[in-house]
């Protein structure tokens, strides 16, 4: 589709660079390159993290982060199964050594309503991570459509306690 969105950088712990990103609007896969330096890149290539997913529609915002626990990278993303309210995504993820082989996709985050753009940090002896409530809309009067924070002791979940919102909608 040539169309890339969101991305995100992570450096794994042999130094090499990766560049996530989203491929177009709906796509089953996610953008991928390396740089030994932030100069010089691999050609893109696309991961089909979601291929084996039957109606899966789409393949957002890809981010990753180490889980030290488990030894493994975690790369999370947004999507949405065939939907009658047309897109209701949740988090998804798969884990990596390697960026080369991934594991099988599985909801990592449900909070019960749409949510997209999660991004998972280590603080201290837990992992936070940010979100965005999707329940509102893109309108200043809303409801929702902020950023939310919820915790957990380990890299995998579950994540819970989610925050009051920490941005205005």
């Amino acid at each position: 589709n040539n169309s890339i969105r969101d991305p995100f950088l992570i450096q794994d712990r042999e130094g090499t660079y990766h560049l996530l990103g989203t491929d177009s609007w709906e796509s089953d896969s996610i953008v991928h390159a390396t740089s030994p330096d932030l100069i010089e890149w691999s050609p893109p290539t696309l991961v089909p993290l979601m291929s084996d997913i039957p109606s899966s529609r789409n393949t957002w915002a890809p981010e990753a982060f180490y889980d030290r626990e488990c030894g493994v990278y975690r790369l999370l993303w947004s999507s949405t199964l065939d939907s009658p309210d047309a897109w209701d995504n949740r988090i998804w993820s798969a884990t990596t050594a390697d960026f080369e082989s991934f594991s099988t996709p599985a909801v990592f985050f449900d909070p019960g309503y749409q949510a997209i753009d999660a991004c998972v940090v280590r603080n201290g002896d837990e992992y936070v991570m940010a979100f965005n409530d999707k329940r509102g809309s893109n309108t200043l009067d809303t409801d929702h459509n902020d950023i939310c924070i919820a915790r957990s002791p380990s890299g995998g979940g579950p994540f819970g306690d989610i925050s009051q919102p920490v941005t205005p909608h």
